[in-house]
């Protein structure tokens, strides 16, 4: 499988990374506006991790559609699902 991030913005479209490496811890802070959290998701059949925002409901961000789908529960904020890549 191709290493891609795809980035799922909760107030917009999602968008495909294709990093030629690892992308750091700053990086996925970026992404998602704050501390990261990991959810174990499955993406097309195959085992994935999706990257949160940790503190996303306290703060009060908005539901993501697309991510919440994907999660099976609701998320908020800004999310990312790493394929090919293990966090």
């Amino acid at each position: 499988m191709n290493k891609v991030v795809l980035l799922l913005r909760a107030g917009g479209p999602s968008e495909t990374l294709r990093p030629t490496k690892k992308p750091t811890l700053e990086e996925m802070q970026g992404w998602v506006d704050g501390f990261i959290a990991p959810v174990s998701i499955r993406y097309k059949g195959r085992a994935a991790t999706m990257v949160v925002n940790e503190d996303g409901l306290v703060r009060g961000l908005p539901v993501n559609p697309q991510a919440s789908e994907l999660a099976g529960f609701t998320i908020v904020g800004d999310a990312f699902v790493l394929l090919g890549w293990r966090l």
